[in-house]
């Protein structure tokens, strides 16, 4: 089931952007959600909230993995990044890109946030899949 998550506001934030900055968000079989970004995106807070919100939904605020696929990704502010870091139940996270703008964002998001949970940058969503499974089995 892929669906796009439109909040009607979140208190003490304005509502989140309409120029297409809504991500689209499945519930995959193997239990991975997945997080496609529309290309162009820009992210600020609004966007990050309403996305974590969906998450939580479709997670069943059970902690899982997560892939997000930022391929064409334009910007992600640092407090949408924070929100990421400290909000998301996450077990681990990978991350899709093929830019040096997508790179960047990651590595700024690893070394600045500092997420809870272990995250990977990959260039395929085929290689960030195997990793996600391999922490799963392995627990690293």
């Amino acid at each position: 089931m892929i669906s796009t998550y439109e909040p009607n506001g979140i208190e003490g934030e304005r509502p989140a952007s309409t120029q297409s900055c809504r991500p689209e968000i499945e519930l995959m079989p193997n239990g991975v959600l997945l997080v496609c970004w529309p290309p162009n995106a820009t992210i600020e807070v609004p966007e990050a909230l309403a996305a974590i919100a969906h998450l939580e939904q479709l997670g069943g605020n059970a902690p899982r993995p997560v892939l997000v696929d930022m391929c064409g990704m334009r910007y992600a502010s640092s407090a949408a990044l924070n929100r990421f870091a400290r909000t998301i139940s996450a077990t681990r996270m990978a991350l899709v890109g093929t830019s040096p703008v997508e790179r960047t964002i990651v590595q700024f998001f690893q070394a600045i946030h500092r997420p809870s949970y272990p995250v990977a940058y990959f260039a395929q969503n085929a290689e960030a899949l195997e990793w996600l499974a391999a922490v799963e089995t392995t627990g690293y």
